[in-house]
């Protein structure tokens, strides 16, 4: 007996392969205090406990996730492929009504080129839309199969009601809405200040000019750890060693915010292993392509790329959870369930870093205030009339609307003046056309931009309390840009300057803006 797909639910809710890179100069706008300190943030929370959560198509060919899978695109099965999912884990997430966990959730459609995947332990699967597919019971295994009798298939090693496998489910999982929240927290997270630095084997700060290096890291207890590195030195690693393992209570966080794309042969982890796994995340804020290659050793921890498409080229293993824009897991090496746990706590360090603050006498600058002693000038009064000085105050204070320090309250209304704020809006990830930014806040008084370091353009800011930007395609560099926002306030506001910052990347040539539909 099988069940096909009724036709309603043949439909995508994501594009297909067509539009398989995210981001192409999208508008992913965030808001809030950038450079905000980070407290107490869950950033898998939004995976509903799956192993690999991915937000596009996946394609799967060997070995084996022994935990769970979730897409929001198509899964491809290739000829070759023989791989398993759920063999050694219930899952986390149960559709509603089921009394059974799921292990593999296809927001899109099968994609049957021959090859097999399993699922294991008793778990379920769901594929929401159908199209193409069948469900075949037989003798206590549920096998999902192409509608045109062709060749390949998912076997569900257990038996699950035909009706429930092909479909949308009443809880069906919001992949835009939880990828949307995870780049976010993404680069809030990639924002932590460092507290912990590698060394060599004499205790002495890592000399990162060589090759194939060997680097020690001691992970203290407490709140998060956060271990900053670029790109490059993530690629001269051959070797880290945790000195004295890892403390139960304690995590780490590993950022790397200048990787936009390329290979990575992940590294030996000595002193740790699986059991810490759950409490280590490596991120990559503004990836937009990673390959872990074949010679890779074992990753310990959580990928965390929600930009990327990712593919695990790797003969060994990844011990964490995996969530990516894309996957291909392809090498021959398996994914162990040990997604990360700890919430994570942080301070960041733009503020402190800007040493630029004490430059920015701008502020003393402001003796055009000063200039105000109209207010001496005052005794002309007298003159035009037998009129009293005590009459020139009201002139003065409606003049000097943004007040001298230490002159209380002058607003022209006796009110208090709101607190200085200031806060960052724009474009995060791939720019295709255009990146753009907008601080908007309360007592403003400029906003200088610069571009990689580099001056672009000083906003004074008047009654909207809005400076906005817009910067062309052309003016950025291949790879990662950083928008660095100088904001200065009024004097009256008694507020230090403060720095923003915003992260993108120009678009890789060929890079399309995903399209969603349904």
């Amino acid at each position: 007996m099988e069940a096909r797909a009724p036709a309603s639910t043949r439909r995508r809710t994501l594009a297909s392969t067509a539009s398989i890179i995210a981001l192409g100069g999208a508008l992913l706008a965030f808001t809030g205090e950038a450079a905000a300190d980070v407290d107490a943030l869950a950033p898998l929370q939004p995976t509903l406990g799956f192993t690999v959560f991915v937000e596009r198509d996946a394609r799967v060919v060997s070995n084996e996730n022994d935990g769970s899978l979730a897409l929001g695109g198509d899964l491809s099965i290739p000829q070759e492929a023989n791989y398993n999912v759920g063999n050694n884990n219930d899952g986390r997430w149960t559709a509603q009504g089921e009394a059974r966990p799921t292990a593999l959730y296809v927001g899109g459609s099968v994609a049957f080129g021959g090859g097999t995947v399993k699922v294991l332990h008793g778990n379920y699967a769901h594929i929401v839309n159908g199209t193409g597919a069948r469900v075949m019971p037989n003798g206590g295994i549920t096998h999902v199969r192409p509608s045109n009798e062709g060749f390949g298939s998912i076997d569900i090693h257990t038996e699950q009601p035909a009706a429930s496998v092909l479909g949308p489910v009443a809880n069906s999982i919001d992949f835009r809405g939880a990828f949307a929240t995870m780049r976010r927290s993404s680069v809030a997270i990639g924002r932590c200040e460092a507290n912990i630095e590698t060394r060599n084997a004499n205790g002495a700060l890592t000399d990162w000019s060589g090759d194939n290096l060997n680097v020690f890291l001691r992970v203290t207890a407490g709140s998060t750890r956060v271990l900053n590195l670029t790109s490059a030195q993530l690629r001269k690693i051959q070797t880290i060693t945790f000195v004295e393992g890892m403390p139960a209570d304690a995590s780490l966080l590993i950022n790397v915010t200048d990787w936009t794309t390329g290979e990575w042969q992940a590294p030996n982890y000595s002193g740790i292993g699986f059991d810490q796994a759950s409490r280590i995340m490596i991120n990559f804020p503004v990836a937009t392509e990673l390959t872990l290659t074949p010679n890779s050793a074992s990753v310990e921890g959580t990928i965390f790329a929600p930009h990327a498409n990712v593919t695990i080229d790797s003969r060994s293993n990844v011990e964490g959870a995996v969530v990516v824009g894309q996957l291909a897991h392809i090498g021959g090496g398996e994914i162990h369930d040990a997604p990360f746990v700890p919430k994570i706590s942080c301070i960041s360090p733009e503020e402190p870093r800007t040493p630029e603050e004490p430059r920015t006498p701008e502020e003393p600058r402001t003796p055009e205030q000063p200039r105000t002693p109209e207010q001496p000038r005052a005794p002309e009064q007298p003159r035009t009339a037998d009129t009293p000085p005590a009459a020139s105050p009201p002139a003065s204070e409606s003049r000097t609307p943004t007040g001298r320090g230490g002159v209380k309250g002058v607003t022209g209304s006796g009110g208090r003046r709101p607190k200085a704020a200031a806060r960052i809006a724009g474009t995060v990830g791939c720019v295709k056309d255009a990146a753009q930014a907008r601080v908007s806040g309360r007592q403003i008084r400029s906003v200088a931009f610069l571009l990689n370091g580099r001056a672009l353009k000083t906003v004074r800011v008047g009654g909207r309390q809005v400076a906005a930007l817009r910067i062309p395609a052309a003016r950025l560099v291949t790879g990662s840009n950083t928008l660095t926002a100088r904001v200065a306030f009024t004097r009256a506001s008694g507020a230090r300057a403060k720095t923003l910052r915003l992260s993108f990347v120009r678009c890789a040539s060929g890079a399309v803006e995903p399209a969603y539909t349904g």
